[in-house]
């Protein structure tokens, strides 16, 4: 762990970190594609499927507890760890969807920056689909300026990109086998192509963060996942008793409506 911690102090990201064998992570794959993702792309569902899915389905709360990501996590952060958001990320084979190179803290108003994001594959992430490329050290530049360009097919919800010299000469393109995860600063700039395979690129994200961690931007809810919370800056969100049943679709929807309202938040 002491080495995981210094490659991360130096670069801002640490893989490929093992956390699954291939064959429990391609169990995991089949679940997600079998109950969660008709739902997800089912235009009638008013719930956002792509976010914070550990709160509905207790398979997906258990991956956020998993204790091989959990002790990876604690090497950076320390032993009590909330997580604030968990999530989705398919690149659906031969489509254009890119994101442009951005720092995942532009926007969500957490203060101080002691923020992770484990991107767990469910399966291979390339570079011919799509994989994270990150600039090393960049997470040691603060928090950049950056333009918004609302670019088409960019994943981003507002197609923002840092201004930073020259990323595309330093980067480094993050390949992971599935049940393998990277973990990355929240100030570390990244980016990823599009999926020009004819094979589907899926990842889920887990975002930790530090009990000392507040929000800028107003209430928000997390998962206490492990040690004390003694800070209170965040509800507490209680975990899925089954899949999506009824006190889950509440405490989801009640933790959307408070995210929507930070990410939006001027500030």
């Amino acid at each position: 762990m002491d080495d995981l911690a210094a490659r991360f102090a130096e670069d801002g990201f640490v893989h490929p970190i093992r956390v699954y064998p291939e064959p429990e992570i391609e169990a995991l794959r089949r679940r997600f594609e079998a109950e969660l993702r008709p739902l997800w792309r089912d235009p009638t569902q008013e719930t956002d499927y792509t976010f914070q899915t550990h709160l509905l389905f207790p398979w997906l709360d258990a991956v956020i507890r998993h204790p091989p990501v959990l002790d990876a996590v604690a090497g950076l952060l320390g032993p009590d760890l909330l997580l604030w958001n968990s999530g989705f990320v398919v690149k659906p084979a031969g489509d254009g969807y890119f994101a442009s190179w951005h720092q995942d803290l532009t926007y969500w108003g957490l203060d101080p920056a002691h923020v992770v994001t484990a991107w767990l594959a469910f399966t291979s992430s390339t570079r011919a689909n799509g994989c994270v490329r990150f600039v090393p050290g960049s997470h040691r530049l603060g928090l950049l300026p950056v333009v918004e360009t609302r670019a088409k097919d960019n994943m981003l919800s507002r197609g923002q990109a840092v201004i930073l010299d020259d990323p595309e000469s330093r980067a480094v393109a993050v390949e992971l086998r599935p049940g393998e995860i990277s973990i990355h600063h929240g100030l570390t700039v990244h980016a990823s192509d599009p999926n020009r395979t004819d094979a589907d690129r899926i990842g889920m994200t887990m975002t930790y963060i530090r009990p000392d961690v507040r929000s800028r931007k107003g209430r928000d809810t997390a998962s206490l996942v492990r040690g004390e919370y003694r800070f209170g800056h965040f509800d507490l969100a209680p975990p899925p008793i089954a899949d999506l049943d009824r006190a889950a679709v509440a405490a989801h929807a009640a933790a959307a409506r408070a995210r929507m309202a930070v990410i939006q938040a001027p500030g």
